[in-house]
C-alpha cells in the first residue's frame, strides 16, 4: 500500500472504526481530541509535543477495541513501550522534554486486519512523510515533534 494513504489530506478511508487522539503540547497542556485528516499539536508556533494517547472514541465498527503500542524518544532516549489509552499517555507531560520521534504498532490480532499509519510534524522541517506498523517517524538532529496524524487503513484495500 501506499499512494493515497500517504496524502495527509486524503478522507477517502473507510469508516471502518473510531480513533481520536490528542497531544499534550509544550507551555500549552493538552489539546482536544482530533481524528484523521485533523492533526493533534500545532505547527508553525515552536510548540514541541511532550505526550500523545488516545481519545475517548477508539474502536472498530464491530465495537471491538483497538489496542495501539506506542514507544517515544525524548530527551535522546526511547522509552518503555506503552499501550495508549485515554489514561496511558506515551511519552511525558510537565517535564518540558520534547518528543522528538515514535513509533506506533498494532497489536497482533489487529495487525492481521490493519495498518496503522501515522505522519509526524517537525520544527525546522515540515511534514514527514506517513510512516506505518512500527516505522520511526521525526528522529531528526536539532528537531521536535510539533504534531502529529494517526490512521488505520484496512489490509488489502
Amino acid at each position: 500500500p501506499g499512494g493515497a494513504f500517504y496524502n495527509p489530506t486524503n478522507t477517502a478511508v473507510p469508516d471502518l472504526y473510531q480513533l481520536s487522539y490528542a497531544a499534550h503540547v509544550g507551555y500549552i497542556g493538552w489539546m482536544p481530541d482530533v481524528s484523521h485528516p485533523i492533526m493533534a499539536g500545532t505547527t508553525g508556533k515552536s510548540r514541541y509535543l511532550e505526550a500523545i494517547r488516545l481519545g475517548k472514541a477508539v474502536s472498530l465498527r464491530d465495537g471491538s477495541p483497538i489496542t495501539i503500542q506506542c514507544e517515544a524518544k525524548t530527551a535522546g532516549q526511547w522509552l518503555p513501550s506503552v499501550t495508549l489509552s485515554p489514561s496511558q499517555p506515551c511519552g511525558t507531560t510537565g517535564q518540558r522534554k520534547a518528543l522528538e520521534a515514535l513509533k506506533l504498532s498494532l497489536s497482533p490480532a489487529d495487525a492481521a486486519r490493519y495498518d496503522i499509519y501515522y505522519n509526524t510534524h517537525l520544527s525546522w522541517v515540515g511534514w514527514q512523510g506517513w510512516k506505518k506498523n512500527g516505522e520511526v517517524a521525526g528522529d531528526r538532529p536539532s528537531s521536535h515533534v510539533e504534531a502529529v496524524m494517526i490512521k488505520l487503513v484496512e489490509k488489502n484495500e
